[in-house]
């Protein structure tokens, strides 16, 4: 949806290509090469960047091709299989405590979580646009600053988030299981972060989500204890992400607007 995809046969195998018309995809492939090859490390299975860099103001990222099938067209039994290794995956990437590269560290639009969470507080003002767009009353916008302040006196554990864990950025062979695309990679809080991007996203559900904690080792009595966080946590993303789209004059900033909406909602869940 992002990038065009090209699949290449060369002499001495096959490759990905991926490019991009946007300048500063660059990072975005830079930020993408350090977590794959850090994820590696850590003995997650992966595929291998060859290279990465800007030919005639194309950014670009070459990979090794890997054989098997798209996460999305396994049966319902591999697909289960599928979230139980997303979860152990997790496990092992959520200890990974920064980006260790300068560029993307430099470009990012919050220093850490607990920036982003006081200026999505700040935000939350007399001037608001979520006031004048009717998303949020008045009275909605106090209830949301006072549910976003208790979470600065939260101790959180912070680590490295992919944000669009499905079976569609999994390839499924014989041998493994293959994790793709680091695009939208951050440090957040863990593992709430990861969990509370899949309940948006709905992309797990029933047994595939409880294999997904099964993965994580995190039982129902401690998801319990934390969906109340997670939900907070959810609600400063949608927010954060409605800022980023009304700062970049966004079409359709519409959807985000309803995203805001939902997710203030499920707060009172």
């Amino acid at each position: 949806s992002v990038n065009k995809i090209f699949d290449i046969k060369g002499n001495d195998g096959e490759y990905i290509l991926r490019l991009n018309e946007e300048a500063d995809k660059n990072i975005e492939y830079q930020k993408e090469k350090w977590c794959l090859d850090k994820v590696l490390s850590l003995g997650i299975p992966t595929a291998k960047v060859v290279n990465i860099g800007v030919e005639q103001n194309l950014p670009y990222m070459i990979q090794e091709k890997i054989t098997g099938i798209n996460g999305q067209f396994c049966n319902s039994t591999d697909k289960l299989a599928i979230w139980n290794n997303l979860g152990k995956y997790a496990k092992k990437y959520h200890q990974v405590k920064q980006i260790e590269h300068q560029a993307v560290r430099q470009n990012e639009f919050h220093k850490n979580w607990q920036a982003r969470l006081a200026y999505n507080i700040k935000e939350l003002n007399e001037k608001d646009s979520l006031l004048k767009q009717a998303v949020l009353t008045t009275k909605e916008q106090q209830l949301s600053r006072i549910a976003l302040k208790r979470l600065k006196n939260k101790v959180f554990q912070v680590g490295l988030v992919h944000g669009d864990l499905c079976p569609r950025n999994v390839i499924y062979s014989k041998t493994a299981i293959y994790l793709l695309d680091w695009g939208t990679a951050e440090i957040n809080v863990v593992p709430h972060v990861e969990i509370g991007i899949l309940l948006m996203s709905e992309e797990a559900k029933g047994e595939a989500f409880t294999n997904f904690l099964a993965g994580l080792e995190i039982s129902k009595t401690e998801y319990d204890s934390m969906l109340p966080d997670i939900k907070l946590l959810n609600y400063l993303h949608r927010l954060d992400k409605y800022r980023w789209a009304e700062t970049y004059d966004i079409q359709h900033i519409e959807r985000y607007e309803k995203k805001v909406r939902d997710t203030f909602e499920k707060l009172g869940d």
